[in-house]
């Protein structure tokens, strides 16, 4: 496409269309559940994406409770960067697993 038609705000937008868009997404029947955790400027702190992790973490406990003993089946993509490893984001993701979740996190972004 046109470079015009992409800003860096709209990443997330544009990963949906790759998992899931109805034409040429990869999985054309899933439902995206989109947790906004970067503001307009494609910026973000830990602690936003925190927060966003931990409304997963409670929608899928949710899940599980309502549907025992089904547990969800979801994918969770965190296509960003950060700067250095945390401790926090990895135990988040640990109990994203540990609720359901498959996580997918991207590698080698800058």
């Amino acid at each position: 496409g046109n470079d015009d038609d992409y800003t860096l705000t709209d990443h997330g937008t544009h990963m949906a269309s790759i998992a899931a868009g109805f034409t040429m997404g990869t999985a054309k029947s899933a439902t995206i559940h989109p947790i906004q955790v970067l503001n307009s400027n494609g910026e973000g702190t830990t602690a936003t994406l925190l927060c966003g992790m931990e409304k997963l973490i409670q929608d899928g406990k949710d899940f599980n409770a309502a549907n025992a003993p089904v547990k969800i089946k979801s994918v969770v993509n965190l296509s960003l960067g950060v700067n250095g490893r945390s401790d926090a984001l990895d135990k988040a993701v640990k109990d994203m697993t540990d609720v359901g979740y498959t996580v997918v996190i991207a590698a080698g972004d800058n």
